[in-house]
């Protein structure tokens, strides 16, 4: 039963660490920690749920605000390894896209401009 648990944190972290921290800096800018209404109005608008939430909270809490809402998203997973975990999926998910940009000049000797 252990693995289980473990796959649905992962699948859970993974889950949030691709979506939430774009939110984040959308909704209130580039921080290492936001309030906890700005994190449950990012959930909320993100549609997130299920069993493991807290990581989504822990994530972007301090840990006296994480200890606050605990109770209300129980989670079999501890504040430092929640972190841990979604920092691990963030990495990751970085990794996954790079945005490289370029200049409208590039864009037009690459790909040209209207050309069929």
């Amino acid at each position: 039963m252990k693995w289980f648990n473990q796959f649905g944190l992962d699948r859970a972290a993974k889950a949030y660490a691709k979506r939430l921290p774009a939110e984040m800096n959308a909704g209130w800018g580039s921080s290492e920690v936001y309030t906890i209404g700005q994190v449950k109005a990012a959930i909320r608008h993100l549609g997130l749920k299920g069993r493991y939430i807290a990581i989504a909270y822990a994530a972007f809490l301090t840990k006296e605000d994480f200890t606050s809402v605990e109770a209300e998203y129980p989670t079999p997973i501890a504040y430092d390894a929640a972190r841990e975990l979604f920092e691990r999926h963030r990495q990751r998910a970085a990794e996954t896209y790079r945005h490289n940009p370029m200049s409208n000049a590039d864009a037009v000797n690459r790909y040209g401009v209207g050309s069929d």
